[in-house]
């Protein structure tokens, strides 16, 4: 599973935002959330596959309904099974990431240099972490059945919780224990959510546009302007010093 990388593809369809995402079914639908995102985190004896859900004011007085639709997508994830072409594209960002990846500077690499050590072959201790190898369909599907409710751990983060009668030693903050009342949930199939579909835009060339050169004597060059109509004014600026296919777009309204 270290090369593996599972979780990756379990991260990718919660991140999904499209039509029939549990993104778009809680923000869009109901509005009872601002975000979706998730995180892993793995130790010697357990891991940590986290969703984390951004409330709205509504959500959090309806938080039973919001981990109710969580579990209802995890539910149509088990019962269609995780497609080949969603494996694929996990594959296909991680080879990407890693070919055009920044440098790190020697401090950040040493920082991780220990992580690196569960990797057993040396070929592995810098691409390891971001490349993924051997990734099986049978893989995700462990990972998946441990997202149960029986294994759910559930955190709220609130300044409007003004039941929390505990106090936390250093830094003063209030919290309590509460014994999570999974009746209140009703895991149901909901029609509005779906598998993502296979995503065009992974970008499959990246021959550059534009050569490396060294910066010009009189300093560099304004953007150029070229699109001016009764709507749009669009500039662009063609790198021509780092050699990566990247882009980044700003928009002023």
């Amino acid at each position: 599973r270290t090369l593996g990388k599972p979780h990756q593809v379990l991260g990718a369809i919660v991140n999904y935002e499209g039509k029939g995402s549990l993104a778009a079914y809680l923000k869009n639908d109901l509005a009872l959330v601002t975000s979706v995102t998730w995180t892993f985190s793995r130790t010697s004896d357990m891991e940590f596959f986290t969703i984390s859900l951004g409330l709205t004011p509504n959500g959090l007085t309806r938080k039973d309904e919001v981990i109710s639709a969580v579990f209802s997508y995890l539910d149509v994830i088990k019962a269609k099974s995780v497609p080949q072409y969603i494996l694929d594209e996990t594959t296909q960002l991680a080879e990407i990431f890693w070919r055009f990846k920044e440098a790190e500077g020697p401090r950040s690499v040493i920082a991780h240099a220990g992580n690196m050590q569960k990797f057993t072959n040396a070929r592995d201790w810098l691409a390891g972490p971001a490349l993924i190898r051997n990734l099986d369909i049978t893989a995700v599907e462990t990972l998946l059945k441990k997202l149960s409710v029986e294994a759910v751990l559930v955190s709220y983060v609130s300044q409007d919780l003004k039941s929390a009668d505990l106090v936390e030693k250093w830094y003063g903050t209030h919290y309590e224990r509460r014994k999570i009342d999974k009746a209140s949930w009703s895991i149901v199939p909901i029609d509005a959510l779906a598998l993502p579909r296979p995503n065009p835009f992974i970008p499959a060339n990246f021959e550059m546009l534009n050569s490396r050169a060294a910066p010009p004597s009189e300093g560099p060059a304004p953007p150029k302007l070229v699109l001016d109509t009764a709507t749009w004014r669009v500039f662009i600026k063609k790198d021509t010093t780092y050699g990566q296919p990247r882009a980044y777009a700003y928009f002023n309204i």
